[in-house]
Formats: C-alpha cells, sequence, structure tokens
C-alpha cells in the first residue's frame, strides 16, 4: 500500500494495484492516529476508472446516463422505499462486455429488489 497524498490536515491517502485488471487499485485513507478505512462509495469511482481504460467512449456514456437518471430521483415517501427500476432497452447498450466485466454488472446487480 503506497502512500499518494497527504492532506493538510494529515489524512493519508493511500493506494495499491487491485485484482479485476492490470488498471484496477484500491483507495484507502488513514485519519491522524487512525486505522487505514476504505472509503464509502469508493468502488464505484474505482469501477468507472477500470472501465473508461479498457471503453472510454462506452464509459463516458454510462456516466452521462447516471447523470441523466440523477434528474429523475423523487424522495421516497414509504418504507421500505420503493427502487426505480432501470430501462432495459436503454441500459442493455451497456452490457457489453469489456476485459474488466460489463459496465453495469455490478452497478445493476446492486439495484434489483
Amino acid at each position: 500500500m503506497g502512500l499518494i497524498h497527504t492532506t493538510a490536515n494529515g489524512v493519508q491517502i493511500f493506494a495499491e494495484p487491485g485484482k479485476k485488471s492490470i488498471h484496477d487499485f484500491i483507495v484507502k485513507f488513514r485519519l491522524p492516529g487512525g486505522r487505514l478505512r476504505v472509503p464509502r462509495h469508493i468502488h464505484l469511482i474505482v469501477e468507472m476508472y477500470v472501465k473508461h481504460a479498457h471503453d472510454p467512449i462506452l464509459t463516458m456514456q454510462l456516466r452521462n446516463h447516471f447523470l441523466g437518471l440523477f434528474g429523475q430521483i423523487s424522495p421516497a415517501t414509504q418504507f421500505p422505499p420503493s427502487l426505480s427500476s432501470l430501462d432495459q432497452a436503454k441500459s442493455n447498450r451497456f452490457n457489453d462486455s469489456t476485459p474488466s466485466g460489463s459496465l453495469l454488472s455490478n452497478f445493476s446487480s446492486s439495484c434489483q429488489s
């Protein structure tokens, strides 16, 4: 695990190679006096970097697709909240296989109810 940055208030950021592909990496941080931790939601960011290395055009299309979906988010009005389903016809274009796997494999599986 190699130190790649230290913030002005002493938070250390580390990275090491991952195992999914040559472009995969793992990010962790350490607060002053604390233990190494994986930041919440970092997996999505790392996955997008890896996918971009294999298919930059399709990855940017997926990013734009997500940004469009964010504009359609509405507040939850019940518990448990109901999840909007992905429009399969619009999402199929992101299922192309790359050396690191389908672009949506890690995202859509977490959205299934």
